[in-house]
């Protein structure tokens, strides 16, 4: 399993939410405020998956938001057509039409959602007020409304003049919302006092008001009254007087083509040029009484010129046509190798706008890229891209952490070729719960930082439940003993004890270490001859040996002397012998008892209890039995003493074998060192006799 996927790739105009390429972490790439992705959305996601690729395979570029078009719609002008995010544009109406607010310009913008500021303005044309007509009037008109260019004729009712004889009168609505001329009430002739009174032959000069004509052209006409109370020559109309043929002026645009009196005309240049030398784009004249317009030299609207373009460092320009920077003219820049433009591109163009100015100023070409990624102790940046805009993501390598606990820490290549932050904090390693000691176990370090195994060694005779005598726990990146806990060890034990035969044992016990005494019933012994035997339990779970089961002890055999008679020859334990001396012959501590009978067992400790005697001959007793006279060196005593003489003896080595002379001198000397010893006590003598000074003397009957 992979922990980590490719470096997130580039994408233009956006920020990243959660830059990791941590396995299961999910990234968003937000457009910037005003930009979006081609799919209308602001926001993509894409997740690490566990195979190492991302659930997407790339990001679109996010691209400026753009408002509806402009429309061109009639009686206003704007100063730019361009409608993406940020962008501003502003609206004229043209003379004599205005806004609903009767304003006659707007400015809106094109928002961060894709809509205008505001509704788009339509220009109206300007409206006049009513007029309320009196009684005496009636009227005519070229439409029902009274809006900017529009005529109204005013005409009196039969038999009646206005004050200056006129019976009609036709007045515009001008482009401030005005009507051209006052209206006037109509009189009955010859009405007093505020009729036109005339006698027969009164003459009166009317003049035509401003603007207007009789026919023929004359301002003013000479009237008289006839007989028949008429005027003579017949009333008529002062019609309103023409301008001549508006002209076309170079490069403008003109509000209308009406050439009555008072009519305003609105020359404006067309976009990108002005009026020279008064450096406007819009000049208007006006249809005068003398039926001329006010100014008929108007000059033509000429390209409106940009000063010469920035220049660029790091790049190429391209200029127009003979350097002509007048107005939409182009010039177009190129970065060397290595560098951009701010927004990342290496050619831009910069077009002369309507104001004269260039759409771009900044066409500086920098550095394409950030030194190389800056690196901290324990720190891994998710990429090594250096190019402008690319974040980059540090995070601590596994078992390390930032100080302030902080799981990520990021930093941008900016457009200028610098790194946004540059003091990137180490990490430190991780450190677990200090170690813990356990009884009846050995650790093989006290360290607790991040990746450090600790062996738990059970102590010799000792084991966890599982029967394992080493356990480890590892301090994970999670700053966790991991396995949290286990328990203890315990200690080991062998099999169950096993009974030997002839045997027991001190203690059913059978933990490590323990030492078990098997001991053999009496009369028993092991087969090295040994009473006990100790096992213990070994670290290995197994005891230190087995014993042999006990054999019975054994006697010494049973002796064979001459003139003994046994009843048996077993000599096992707590065999029982019965045993006598053949005639002529006692036992040493009877002989005056020659029928005695002797019994011996067989102990534990291998010997006969009591011990067997020997049969002795009855004469050898006797002899030795006789008195014996001897002298001491203080004076002479006689007395008997139970032993044989040397004579005897010889005497007995003749007469006797082998065998039956050594029997007889153990029973002599036996006897000599009982008589000895008697004597001594008796005599109460304060000399000790010793045996070189006795006198042995062999009795005549000896053999």
């Amino acid at each position: 399993m992979r922990y980590h996927c490719s470096a997130l790739p580039e994408v233009a105009n956006v920020q990243v939410e959660n830059p990791t390429t941590e396995y299961g972490s999910e990234v968003s790439y937000v457009c910037e405020t005003g930009y979006q992705f081609p799919d209308n959305t602001t926001r993509a996601n894409m997740t690490c998956l566990d195979n190492g690729k991302w659930t997407r395979e790339s990001i679109p570029d996010c691209e400026i938001i753009k408002c509806s078009l402009l429309p061109d719609w009639p009686f206003q002008t704007k100063d730019s057509s361009n409608h993406t995010y940020n962008s501003t544009v502003t609206f004229w109406c043209d003379i004599g039409y205005e806004l609903v607010d009767r304003t006659t310009s707007r400015t809106i913008h094109c928002l961060e959602n894709g809509e205008w500021s505001a509704p788009l303005p339509e220009c109206h044309p300007v409206v006049c007020p009513d007029i309320e007509l009196p009684s005496s009037w009636s009227i005519s008109r070229d439409t029902d409304e009274h809006i900017y260019g529009t005529y109204t004729t005013y005409r009196c009712d039969d038999e009646k003049r206005m004050i200056d004889g006129a019976t009609f009168r036709e007045i515009l609505c001008d482009a401030t919302g005005n009507w051209s001329d006052n209206i006037t009430d109509c009189k009955i002739a010859n009405a007093t006092p505020s009729t036109l009174v005339a006698e027969y032959g009164t003459t009166t000069i009317l003049t035509c008001i401003a603007g207007h004509r009789f026919s023929g052209k004359y301002k003013t006409r000479k009237m008289i009254c006839i007989t028949d109370g008429w005027w003579r020559p017949i009333l008529e109309a002062c019609n309103p007087i023409l301008c001549p043929v508006l002209t076309d002026v170079l490069n403008t645009e003109r509000s209308t083509d009406n050439r009555l009196y008072d009519t305003v005309v609105g020359y404006k240049c067309i976009k990108g040029h002005y009026y020279y030398p008064n450096m406007t784009s819009l000049v208007s004249i006006r249809c005068l009484d003398s039926e001329q317009w006010n100014d008929t030299n108007l000059e033509p609207c000429w390209p409106i010129v940009c000063g010469s373009p920035p220049t660029i460092t790091n790049g190429t320009i391209t200029l127009p046509p003979n350097n002509n920077f007048n107005y939409s003219a182009l010039v177009s820049y190129q970065c060397i190798t290595g560098f951009k433009f701010i927004d990342g591109k290496i050619a831009r163009t910069i077009q002369c706008n309507e104001f004269g100015e260039w759409n771009h100023s900044d066409v500086s070409c920098r550095v394409d890229r950030c030194s190389p990624v800056p690196i901290a102790n324990n720190v891994v940046p998710d990429t090594t891209n250096t190019s402008w805009y690319t974040n980059v993501t540090y995070q601590c390598q596994r078992g390390y952490e930032w100080p302030n606990n902080k799981s990520v820490h990021h930093i941008t290549c900016q457009n200028n070729g610098q790194w946004n932050d540059t003091n990137i904090p180490s990490c430190t390693i991780k450190k677990c719960s200090p170690v813990e000691l356990m009884h009846n176990a050995t650790i093989n370090t006290t360290d607790h930082v991040y990746d450090t195994y600790v062996n738990y060694e059970c102590d010799k005779g000792f084991k966890f439940p599982d029967n394992e005598t080493v356990k480890t726990k590892w301090c994970s990146d999670w700053a966790f003993w991991e396995p949290g806990e286990f328990p203890e060890c315990e200690i080991t034990y062998c099999p169950a004890l096993e009974d030997v035969e002839n045997a027991t044992r001190d203690t059913n016990d059978t933990y490590y270490n323990k030492h078990v005494i098997y001991s053999c019933l009496p009369g028993y012994q092991f087969p090295d001859k040994s009473k006990m035997w100790t096992v213990y339990c070994t670290e290995n779970e197994t005891w230190s040996g087995t014993p042999e089961p006990c054999e019975v002890v054994f006697c010494p055999p049973v002796p064979w002397w001459t003139e003994t008679v046994f009843n048996s020859t077993l000599n096992e334990f707590n065999a029982e012998i019965s045993y006598w001396c053949s005639e002529g012959y006692v036992f040493e501590d009877s002989f005056n008892k020659p029928d005695t009978i002797k019994t011996a067992t067989c102990s534990h400790a291998k010997v006969w209890e009591p011990s067997i005697d020997d049969c002795l001959a009855k004469e050898s007793i006797d002899a030795a039995l006789r008195g014996v006279t001897y002298e001491s060196p203080a004076g002479v005593s006689i007395g008997t003493i139970a032993c044989s003489l040397t004579v005897t003896v010889l005497c007995c080595i003749v007469l006797l074998d082998t065998k039956k002379i050594y029997s007889d001198l153990k029973v002599m000397k036996r006897n000599v060192s009982s008589f000895v010893e008697e004597m001594k006590t008796k005599r109460g003598r304060s000399n000790r006799v010793s045996d070189s000074q006795l006198n042995i003397k062999s009795n005549s009957d000896s053999p």
